[in-house]
């Protein structure tokens, strides 16, 4: 990590910045966790027992590092709290993602393809600025885009709700019955995802 944050210090990063992105501090190094404490209006109401476990991890980035247009996964909602430096948020609301989405693929919202992706120009997505000391709520299902304005340390985490808890618990339940199905049958979801293109 040392080294990471000395290459990022000494280096002119203005193309294709290295980002250190979805760094599992509590795996890695779990003393971090003490460094701060959840507000009660962000932490799970599920056991963990019974869901797939929320990610919690830091993000650190030279000035220019960007995460593409994407979806939380698992409709989980996210709290974003922003360490040092700024970052960008291009927020679009659920009813937005036929406009931004064409499948798996999302519209890059800086140069869109109007072509591929029409319904963006009827998009509107929320232009927010995350300070060092803010913090973001983002709900599940709203797709975000994001770029470092500054050299930067965020930290974020996912979390389980009452209202998400539902939709969630359907969703890990297919997804460990399809794990169980492939394995039985001896194939990989990428091989199963080729099978559904074809199609």
């Amino acid at each position: 990590l040392g080294q990471y944050i000395q290459v990022i210090r000494d280096r002119d990063w203005s193309s294709s910045p290295p980002y250190l992105r979805l760094w599992r501090y509590q795996r890695d190094a779990p003393f971090l966790s003490k460094d701060f404490s959840v507000a009660a209006c962000f932490r799970d109401v599920v056991p963990e027992a019974k869901r797939p476990p929320p990610p919690h991890w830091i993000f650190i980035s030279p000035a220019g590092a960007s995460t593409p247009l994407h979806l939380d996964p698992w409709h989980f909602h996210a709290w974003f709290a922003q360490l040092c430096g700024r970052k960008r948020f291009l927020l679009f609301h659920p009813r937005d993602i036929a406009r931004i989405a064409n499948g798996r693929e999302f519209v890059n919202p800086h140069d869109p393809d109007l072509s591929s992706f029409p319904g963006f120009a009827d998009a509107e997505p929320l232009d927010v600025t995350v300070h060092p000391g803010e913090i973001l709520y983002m709900p599940a299902n709203w797709a975000h885009d994001v770029h470092a304005l500054d050299d930067t340390v965020s930290l974020t985490q996912n979390f389980v709700d009452a209202r998400c808890w539902k939709a969630i618990r359907a969703l890990y339940l297919r997804f460990t019955l399809g794990k169980i199905a492939r394995a039985a049958e001896g194939t990989t979801e990428e091989e199963e995802e080729e099978e559904e293109e074809e199609e």
